[in-house]
């Protein structure tokens, strides 16, 4: 994505079935966009999704992951290559190869996170969970894209020309060539969003 600045709300968001069958997952956004996830033919890819049952997560060989639980108790995940479990807690986030055999399991209620995923050899991440007003430097970041994500709370933007309101589930996918500085103001409750750069 280049040379534009997108507001995405969350009635636009994609329902799409898991890669294994095994649920349903709220894309938020692909690049390239158009690209379909279960072929692995994608940059990067962020979404939400719930786990209600215990069970496998897709593979996604030649991938990088980070996941959030936004929602729920928390998430127990065991990967093959490590006999002991891995308690996830709410708002911590928690990054894995999406090579490794891993079974999720929601054991003490059912649960909703927030996914990352990227391609090792394709792109690099920086990744923030945040709380409150920020303002982000953009102007000598080498990242070709940056990607907000509001949980809870609200948002004003400040874009070029304009500002821009986020409720909860909407995002801003931002070409970092639009501008130099963003603000990003709290309005009312406290928000929790997430913050990327992709490079």
């Amino acid at each position: 994505m280049t040379g534009e600045t997108r507001i995405i709300r969350r009635e636009e968001t994609k329902l799409l079935p898991w890669k294994n069958g095994g649920g349903i997952t709220e894309e938020l956004a692909i690049d390239p966009p158009g690209a379909d996830f279960s072929h692995g033919d994608f940059r990067w890819r962020i979404s939400r999704a719930g786990v209600n049952v215990a069970g496998p997560f897709s593979a996604f060989p030649g991938y990088q992951r980070i996941i959030v639980v936004t929602e729920g108790p928390g998430l127990r995940l065991h990967h093959d290559s490590n006999r002991e479990a891995r308690w996830i807690a709410p708002w911590v986030p928690y990054e894995f190869s999406g090579d490794e055999p891993t079974f999720g399991d929601p054991s003490r209620g059912p649960i909703r996170d927030f996914n990352l995923f990227w391609r090792r050899d394709a792109v690099s991440v920086t990744f923030e969970l945040c709380d409150g007003t920020r303002e982000f430097e953009l102007a000598h970041s080498k990242a070709s894209t940056a990607f907000l994500h509001l949980f809870q709370g609200e948002l004003r933007c400040a874009l070029p020309g304009s500002e821009a309101v986020l409720r909860p589930g909407d995002c801003a996918w931002i070409c970092s060539s639009d501008l130099s500085v963003l603000r990003v103001l709290a309005s009312g409750i406290s928000p929790r969003f997430v913050w990327l750069q992709v490079t």
